[in-house]
């Protein structure tokens, strides 16, 4: 039989992998964190093994759950995109028969009326164009971005992933 995980051993090893899991903090964090809380020397590498070994499974799930949320996310987008393109086509529409209206030297009552209601489509459509554009976001925050970046790197060297997070705070100040 051989040696019991050093993680696994710890008292407080449902706490890092809630820690892991849940809070979505990085090896490095929950390495630092049982160092200072419960002055417990555990490896860097001890959580990546730990980790690879008794929660990966549940890793691949948040992972598969996550694609899913983007696919959806993707679609949910699309259609969004595909109802702004009707709304402008129908104010593309009310914009024309509003300038045909108006090119009429004198207009009747009915056409007054007409134009009126035309004026006042074009507006809700407005409105509903610019409350569907704050909803769209087809780029993902830079937040976000770094986060993904600092996920992945996880498994690399603990010194490689500082002098990242250091490039990362310099970039937009150096140029």
């Amino acid at each position: 039989m051989g040696r019991v995980c050093n993680v696994c051993r710890s008292l407080h090893r449902t706490e890092y992998e809630h820690m892991r899991l849940v809070e979505r903090k990085s090896i490095k964090e929950i390495q630092e964190y049982a160092k200072e809380k419960y002055g417990e020397d555990i490896g860097y590498y001890s959580f990546v093994r730990h980790f690879n070994n008794h929660v990966e499974v549940y890793l691949n799930e948040l992972r598969k759950s996550s694609q899913l949320r983007q696919k959806v996310l993707r679609e949910s987008i699309r259609k969004d995109i595909q109802i702004a393109q009707r709304l402008t086509r129908n104010l593309e529409i009310c914009s024309n028969k509003i300038e045909k209206l108006v090119q009429s030297d004198t207009l009747s009552k009915d056409e007054e009326k007409v134009l009126l209601d035309y004026l006042a489509e074009t507006r809700l459509i407005i409105e509903e164009l610019l409350k569907w554009s704050s909803k769209i976001q087809l780029e993902p925050a830079k937040e976000d971005i770094f986060t993904r970046i600092l996920y992945c790197m996880e498994d690399f060297p603990p010194e490689l992933i500082e002098k990242f997070r250091e490039r990362w705070e310099t970039f937009g100040s150096s140029s």
